[in-house]
Formats: structure tokens, C-alpha cells, sequence
């Protein structure tokens, strides 16, 4: 009995910072020389539930406007070729945001904007 307490106590340690209301957002901003630069920022929403549909929208929005940021590439300039890789960073980080906040309502709100 002892063992599966502190097996849920450590379980419930490990998931506390998803639950607490924010997410790591990675991105590999494209570069005019072909290299890619890491940025890194943390998107709190601590003030949105994103199991509910109105503020899964909400945290999609704010998702996707911090992956935009992070993606442009200021160094690139706005070559066709940069523009074609800054789109497919804003696709690809948008898409790991969401799965890992891995919210249900919040995958439904991605789904439906991709189309």
C-alpha cells in the first residue's frame, strides 16, 4: 500500500508542471545560409482550462501567434525559399505545441484550422 502511495505522489510530481498550466514551445527559425536557430519560449495559460472548447480556442490563438513570432526569421530576409521554411516551422512547432498540451479540445481546434 506504502509503494503505491508514493508511486501516485511521484506520478502526480512528474505531471504537475503539464497541469499547472503552460508549455515549452521549441522552434528551428530557418536562416538564410540554410542553418536553423534554436528558440525557445514557455506559453502560460494558467488563466484558460484548456479541456474547455471556448478556451482551447483561446489557447490555440495564443499558441499560434508565439509559434509565428519564434518561426519569423528576421536574419533570412523574405525570400521565397526563407518564406517556404518559416512556413513549415510554424507548422511543425504548432503541431508539437498542441500535442503536448494534449488536450482533446484543443486537437479539435487545430484540426479544424489546418483545413
Amino acid at each position: 500500500m506504502t509503494r503505491n502511495l508514493f508511486a501516485a505522489a511521484a506520478f502526480a510530481a512528474l505531471i504537475a508542471p503539464a497541469v499547472a498550466g503552460s508549455v515549452t514551445v521549441d522552434a528551428m527559425t530557418p536562416t538564410l545560409s540554410g542553418d536553423a536557430i534554436l528558440k525557445r519560449t514557455v506559453v502560460k495559460f494558467d488563466d484558460l482550462n484548456p479541456a474547455d472548447a471556448k478556451d482551447a480556442a483561446t489557447l490555440y490563438e495564443r499558441l499560434s501567434h508565439t509559434v509565428a513570432a519564434l518561426c519569423t526569421s528576421n536574419l533570412a530576409g523574405k525570400t521565397a525559399l526563407v518564406a517556404d521554411k518559416v512556413e513549415k516551422c510554424q507548422s511543425r512547432t504548432l503541431k508539437q505545441a498542441v500535442s503536448d498540451v494534449g488536450s482533446e479540445p484543443l486537437k479539435t481546434v487545430a484540426a479544424a484550422a489546418a483545413k
